[in-house]
Order: structure tokens, then C-alpha cells, then sequence
């Protein structure tokens, strides 16, 4: 695989597909990029023309998603510019909801690989289907950026998806998630950089997620909105003598600091069950409690296990995504919750995209949810400036998710 040195420790990255967003809205714009990230592109957004077309005339993307329905970024100067290009890439316009046939009319003939287009209001299913229509991208190498030289360079950095109080419909904490912002490749998808679990420089990357969240939970409460921080860390790192010293070390020392959620993956928990167990009673004297991520099936360990080490179950999107239209993902999300309320541990619904999902988790009893219709992964600055000017409600959040 060619090596770069130029693009700073980025191997092959001309295996790893690359999409522009032109969009002037910030949530929008970030919800897209998101979406983008999942699917392994490298992401770089723009919010004018001008910026989208000079870049494109330095490298051509795989994908383009534009804008088509803001006035002041004129999408239509992009269309022409790409067919007078002869781009040869998918184009997916975003639109309002009457903005089709006019949009038509602006296409036909064009020659461009116009994509279904996806309307405003945002809505997460729409946009999967547009992007379903793209062609796999390539598989890239296990590592495209370096964690050590990304951590040298500022490169990396931690970006918050809100967590909501089913009860209260505020917004109760935030789950770190890790970010690489590149600077001549855009935002960089997790697949392409994340280590393995059982990678030595998974523990380097450990180390940062819990100094720079920690950092990140004191200037939230310097802002006056403090935020109980989830992170992620393997359960190998998390078990090492060494590690949970560097990691006390690190707790702040403050009134308001009630304590931090490191979230394990289910597949790691039930080889090591007694391990977590006595981890998990040595950690809560720190103010350190475990969750288990994303469970995808009711494991025998979880409803079983006499010393249940978990203070939260979160349910995987893949369940709770569309349970309001499917019955067998209801009736799993209702087993798990019987299950935390038994052991007296939160139920968490993770991928609420839609109202009608957010009435059935309600209903089923869940303690608290987070996904597309409360918010993406956002950067603490904005997270922080979100919750002080909506006060931290849900009805905020769904405005700032769904633009129009």
C-alpha cells in the first residue's frame, strides 16, 4: 500500500472514499457528515460554494451532498460548475419537500449522477436511502491515520452525543465519542484509525479519551452545565493495575464531579465476568461506573450473573431503531428493561431516530435515550452553547436535529 508522508502518517488514503458536503446549515451539515462517517468516508464540509469548488478542483470526490434549498448557499452555481466539470461522481441534493420538480428541471439533461434526493426537515431514514444508492467504497487498511502522531499534532479530539431523562426530557449527560479532524483530508472515520482492542496503542488512545474528557467535564461546569461524561474504553485497558491508577489520578476534585460511565462492549464482558465484577466494586469507590455498550441480544451473563457489575444497559440502534413499526425489537427492548429494573441499574434506548420511536421506548419504561432525534455527535463547545440556549431541553434539541 503506497505510504504518503506528505499527508502526515496517513497510509493508503487513496483507498478510503472521500465525500464533500456543501450545506450552510451547522446541524444539518453535521448530521450529514456523520451518516458519511459510518459508512467509511473521509468527510470535509463546506458551507460556501467557493470553498467546495476550490477543493474539488484539487481532489475529486467519490460523493458530493449539496444543498439545494438555502439561499445563501447557492447550490445551484455548484451544479453547473460540476457538470461543466463533467464530475463523474454521485450527487445527492438535499431539498425542501416541493423543491423536486424544480430541481428536475435544474438536472435533466445534465449529465451528473443525480442520487434520490433527500428533504428538509432532515430525517435520518431518508438520508440512509440516498446513501444507499452509492457504490460500497473500497475497503481501506486497518489504519489510515496514526494514533501517535494524531495525539502529537492536535488532531484528535472528543465530540458529545447528548443523552436524554426520559422522565424529565432534558438532557442528562454525553457520550464521548472519538473525532479526527485531519487538516488536507477532512474528518476522518473511526474504522479507518480506530485501533483493536487488544492493539497497544488502543491503551495510548485510552489514555487521551479519559484526560481529555475529564478536561472537557470541567469547562462544562465552568459554563454551569455539568454533564455526567460516558466514555469508552476496552475492557482489557480498563482491567490494567497501571491504567486505573492514571485514570484516579485524573479525577477532579470537585463539589459537582457525582462521577464518570466507561462503557465495555458486550461481546468482552461474559469471558471475564468475575473480572468485571470486582472491577466494578473497586472502580465505584472512584466514582467510575461500568455500562455495558450496545446490547444486541439478552446474554445469559447479563440476566443471570449473581453480582451484576453494570449501572446501565444500553440497547443497541440496531433494536431500537424502528421498534415502534417492529414488534420482535419491542418485545427484546422490553426484556432488557425488566432486566435493569431487577438489578436496579438504567436502561439506556441508543439509535432514537423518530418520534413514534421515542413514544415506545418511553412507554417500555427506558431511563434515558440518546440518537438522531435528540442530536449527533457534536463538538463540547457547541453541546455546551446548545444546552444554555435551550436550557437543556429535548424540544430544543429536536429543533437543532431537524432544521428547517
Amino acid at each position: 500500500m503506497e505510504r504518503h508522508n506528505s499527508a502526515g502518517g496517513v497510509a493508503g488514503d487513496l483507498a478510503s472514499p472521500v465525500a464533500y458536503v456543501g450545506d450552510s446549515e451547522a446541524h444539518s451539515r453535521a448530521c450529514i457528515v456523520d451518516a458519511l462517517l459510518e459508512r467509511g468516508f473521509v468527510c470535509r464540509d463546506f458551507t460556501r460554494v467557493s470553498d467546495l469548488l476550490d477543493a474539488f478542483g484539487i481532489k475529486a470526490p467519490q460523493v458530493i451532498v449539496l444543498d439545494l434549498s438555502q439561499r445563501d448557499f447557492d447550490g445551484i452555481e455548484a451544479l453547473r460548475s460540476l457538470k461543466a466539470n463533467r464530475f463523474a461522481g454521485g450527487i445527492i441534493p438535499i431539498t425542501e419537500l416541493d423543491g423536486g420538480e424544480g430541481l428536475g428541471q435544474i438536472v435533466r439533461g445534465s449529465g451528473l449522477k443525480m442520487l434520490p434526493p433527500v428533504s428538509k426537515p432532515l430525517q435520518a431514514r431518508n438520508l440512509e436511502v440516498s446513501l444507499g444508492h452509492l457504490d460500497p467504497p473500497p475497503k481501506g487498511p486497518e489504519l489510515v491515520i496514526d494514533i501517535d502522531e494524531a495525539i502529537r499534532n492536535q488532531w484528535i479530539t472528543l465530540w458529545y452525543q447528548p443523552k436524554v431523562d426520559l422522565q424529565s426530557l432534558s438532557v442528562c449527560g454525553a457520550e464521548a465519542l472519538v473525532r479526527i479532524l485531519h487538516p488536507d483530508l477532512g474528518l476522518i472515520p473511526p474504522s479507518r484509525f480506530l485501533p483493536g482492542s487488544s492493539d497497544p496503542k488502543m491503551r495510548l488512545l485510552s489514555h487521551f479519551v479519559v484526560k481529555r474528557a475529564l478536561h472537557d467535564w470541567m469547562t462544562f461546569v465552568e459554563r454551569r452545565r455539568p454533564l455526567e461524561i460516558a466514555i469508552n474504553v476496552p475492557t482489557a485497558v480498563l482491567m490494567e493495575a497501571q491504567f486505573i491508577r492514571f485514570f484516579r489520578n485524573h479525577l477532579p476534585i470537585h463539589p459537582r464531579f457525582s462521577g464518570i460511565i466507561v462503557e465495555v462492549d458486550e461481546a468482552e464482558a461474559p469471558g471475564c465476568a468475575d473480572s468485571v465484577a470486582r472491577l466494578a466494586a473497586q472502580l465505584e469507590e472512584l466514582k467510575i461506573r461500568i455500562s455495558i455498550n450496545d446490547l444486541t441480544c439478552c446474554s445469559p451473563f447479563v440476566a443471570d450473573t449473581e453480582r451484576f457489575p453494570f449501572s446501565e444497559i444500553k440497547v443497541g440502534k440496531q433494536f431500537v431503531s424502528g421498534c415502534a413499526a417492529d414488534h420482535l425489537k419491542r418485545a427484546l427492548c422490553q426484556t432488557i428493561v425488566e432486566i435493569t429494573r431487577r438489578f436496579g441499574a438504567l436502561s439506556v434506548a441508543v439509535g432514537v431516530e423518530t418520534s413514534d420511536d421515542l413514544a415506545v421506548v418511553q412507554e417500555l419504561g427506558f431511563d434515558v435515550a440518546q440518537g438522531f432525534f435528540f442530536g449527533r455527535p457534536m463538538p463540547p463547545e457547541e453541546l455546551a452553547l446548545l444546552i444554555a440556549m435551550r436550557r437543556g431541553s429535548v424540544r430544543g434539541l429536536q429543533a437543532r436535529s431537524a432544521p428547517t
